[in-house]
């Protein structure tokens, strides 16, 4: 998945440090840093409407649409 991600890297090379990067964060940690990014660039686009219960009802329906 990474090699076709980052299809501009060499393949030995993600598959060589692949490995190593998972010693410095877990998956769990890679996401929860992604989560926070993104929800700290939507609340400065945003702006007051980020804690709206319209975006509020637009992030459930878009968490439910990526699991679907």
């Amino acid at each position: 998945m990474v090699t076709a991600t980052f299809y501009n890297f060499s393949p030995s090379l993600v598959a060589h440090m692949i490995p190593r990067a998972w010693t410095l964060a877990s998956p769990e940690q890679v996401l929860a840093a992604r989560l926070a990014a993104a929800r700290a660039s939507l609340t400065r686009l945003l702006g007051e409407a980020a804690g709206s219960p319209e975006v509020t009802e637009l992030g459930d329906l878009l968490r439910e649409a990526a699991e679907g």
